[in-house]
């Protein structure tokens, strides 16, 4: 597996709760008409109330625009991300209490966990 691609199967079962659909994904104004054809320009993709993606599939955890998908999720690479470490070691979710911890711990790579 090259150091660009991720297991999301395998992210989920090491418990990082579909992190990346929890994140702030702005989008260019090609990528917002692309997703919303039609709508004012939408700066970031929308949450649902428990703070996910508007288009996660909350059954299979899969997005259901995969092939449309702005350029800030398919350039996103969660193995790179010292945030994503937090949650699979420690399982804290919420965005504030990871970047909280992610400034005030230090955590070597050679203890990341490859998804």
């Amino acid at each position: 597996m090259s150091a660009k691609e991720c297991d999301c199967s395998n992210g989920q079962r090491l418990g990082c709760k579909t992190y990346c659909c929890r994140l702030i994904v702005r989008m260019t104004e090609e990528e917002s008409e692309r997703l919303f054809p039609g709508e004012p320009y939408r700066r970031s993709l929308s949450k649902n109330m428990d703070g996910y993606c508007i288009f996660l599939d909350k059954e299979s955890h899969a997005c259901m625009v995969w092939d449309k998908r702005p350029s800030d999720c398919a350039a996103f690479n969660c193995n790179e991300d010292k945030k994503l470490q937090h949650v699979l070691q420690t399982g804290i979710i919420s965005l504030v209490k990871l970047s909280e911890m992610a400034v005030k711990s230090y955590l070597p790579q050679e203890v990341w966990i490859q998804v």
